[in-house]
């Protein structure tokens, strides 16, 4: 069967259009509850679409719709836009998470699940379908098994940090030196997420007089503070002295990092300059993970200090503490390495 087009879309029944109209007003419900930041960011309505348009290619691929559903870009209307309101039975929706589970990570199919019960209980509430299908023990949400972290060792990292002070000779406009080391310090030494670095503005940073600490707004809108340790601190105002030379003076409201032009950094900036640090530097980085490899090194490194997980989780802005209780046995597994390698066991 060739792949759909939209031509192909346009020409579908209203049937199958109401579907999609169904899906958009479930989209723009969630978008409505969502906080202004989260809404910059189009992280979660992204993942919701991309989850949908999963169901739709999955559930035309268990009735003969579709031959590989296996792809990661989609529309709507060419991908859940060949289904019906009939198609959403629990028999089908659980023989297409099935097929899922044969080719996408459990995280995906974990969390493209939890899209597909929020959007089918939202159209029963509404009276669009009589029952919820996903109401039943076959696609009930399993507690996923806690994902190990992928971190950096202190070598990786020492290699990252002697890169970053030196710009290469060719893609002048993606480095700044003094910034990026200021970057990696402040990702290893306190272990912000990718979207705290980007939306951290200067005066996000309280020069207290005996420790400094940066005043991170994280996930949830949730608030907390994390000393800066005095290396990250001089590599700080290194890159924020270089910085009013370069572009003038900073308002306390404006972005902590920015590009080389005064822009502020972006998340697929930041990906680029940790990834292309790492290949400059030949640091393997763990597959799917780069700035958040430098934030396992930072709870590893703090879990192999004994810092208790009540304090992790503080640091790290985890919730439940259960989270920063990973990094603890993630420490306890590389002290029997390291015991290993030396003959001692």
């Amino acid at each position: 069967m060739p792949p759909p087009t939209r031509q192909m879309a346009v020409a579908l029944s209203g049937k199958h259009l109401q579907l999609v109209e169904l899906a958009e007003d479930w989209l723009q419900a969630k978008n409505t509850k969502a906080s202004d930041r989260q809404l910059a960011k189009g992280h979660s309505d992204r993942a919701r679409r991309g989850d949908l348009c999963r169901v739709g290619r999955l559930l035309c691929f268990v009735l003969g719709r579709e031959h590989e559903p296996w792809g990661t870009e989609g529309h709507l209307d060419l991908d859940l836009g060949r289904c019906t309101l009939a198609d959403f039975t629990t028999d089908n929706l659980t023989r297409a998470l099935d097929a899922a589970r044969t080719h996408f990570k459990p995280a995906t199919v974990h969390r493209t699940l939890s899209t597909l019960r929020g959007f089918t209980r939202w159209m029963n509430a509404r009276g669009h379908l009589k029952t919820d299908p996903c109401d039943q023990d076959e696609l009930q949400l399993a507690a996923r098994e806690p994902t190990k972290p992928r971190s950096l060792l202190s070598d990786d990292v020492d290699a990252l940090r002697a890169i970053a002070a030196t710009a290469p000779p060719k893609a002048r406009g993606l480095w700044w030196p003094a910034r990026d080391l200021a970057l990696v310090e402040v990702l290893a030494r306190c272990g912000l997420r990718a979207d705290e670095v980007v939306s951290a503005r200067y005066d996000w940073v309280d020069r207290r007089p005996r420790v400094p600490v940066v005043n991170v707004v994280g996930k949830g809108n949730r608030a907390r503070n994390v000393p800066i340790p005095h290396q990250a601190v001089e590599a700080l105002d290194t890159y924020l002295a270089e910085r009013v030379d370069r572009l003038g003076r900073v308002s306390g409201a404006a972005s902590l990092f920015v590009r080389t032009d005064g822009r502020p950094l972006q998340y697929g900036v930041l990906d680029r300059i940790v990834r292309g640090l790492a290949q400059r530097a030949n640091v393997d980085l763990p597959e799917g993970a780069a700035t958040h490899s430098l934030r396992h090194y930072f709870g590893t490194s703090l879990a192999f200090a004994g810092v208790h997980p009540m304090a992790l989780a503080q640091l790290l802005g985890h919730r439940d503490v259960k989270t920063s209780m990973i990094y603890t046995e993630l420490a306890s597994a590389q002290l029997i390495d390291v015991l290993d390698t030396a003959g001692l066991l």
